[in-house]
């Protein structure tokens, strides 16, 4: 009769052990007593991690205000970068203007700056070398890591194919927005051995210069600052 008083107790604390472990996860005190009652019978316990379900990210929709050329442009939608083809070379094209008012800008502002102007025909859309991004072209980034839209879900990197050491390099990003306005511009220029920094952003519901510094033999040093008026 003892033996089977055991045996009942035995199947019970088993059982109650596997639906606990199930329903609510880990219990530590009970997690010993299966082990226990595991081991003396030669059975593997049971992880209750398996039973967790991945979380899956849900992308929200791109709005209708997302411009048609990307998608047309992106056709699988896949995030990375891109090189630009002759048919929409223009999506760098426009913003050449808006460059030129900008590097305008920023010589007003700094008297040193170097007198810059971009022309599209200056472009490149070449790479050059496997490892050299000195080139034109486009990073498609929709979503951020949780599967929410990004507030630049796309820009376009461009440069003007010349060498750091030429004294006439132009190249920096052009951020989007996703109803495809530029939400924002850095443009690095090379000249005489020093780096002119322009950071330009949207203030006052315009797109100006916000920062400018300059970096010689890796002293770095504030020209302007928006912020510091």
């Amino acid at each position: 009769m003892i033996i089977d008083i055991f045996i009942t107790v035995f199947i019970i604390a088993t059982l109650l052990c596997i639906f606990l472990k199930i329903k609510q996860g880990s219990v530590p005190f009970l997690d010993k007593i299966q082990k226990a009652i595991f081991s003396t019978i030669n059975m593997p316990v049971i992880s209750n991690t398996q039973n967790i379900p991945e979380k899956k990210i849900v992308y929200e929709p791109l709005p209708e205000t997302f411009p048609i050329d990307i998608h047309n442009f992106i056709k699988t939608g896949i995030s990375g970068l891109y090189d630009i083809p002759p048919m929409f070379r223009y999506l760098a094209f426009d913003s050449v203007d808006t460059i030129n008012v900008l590097l305008m800008q920023a010589y007003s502002l700094v008297g040193n700056f170097p007198k810059t102007q971009l022309t599209p025909e200056q472009l490149c859309f070449h790479q050059s070398h496997p490892d050299i991004r000195e080139y034109t072209y486009l990073l498609y980034h929709p979503y951020t890591p949780t599967g929410k839209i990004a507030k630049y879900p796309y820009s376009i990197h461009f440069h003007n194919n010349q060498s750091f050491y030429s004294g006439t390099c132009l190249f920096g990003t052009i951020y989007h927005l996703v109803d495809g306005r530029i939400g924002k511009i850095r443009i690095m220029r090379w000249y005489n051995g020093i780096l002119y920094t322009v950071n330009c952003a949207i203030k006052r519901n315009a797109l100006q210069v916000i920062k400018i510094e300059k970096s010689d033999n890796g002293e770095q040093k504030t020209l302007y600052n928006f912020n510091a008026k």
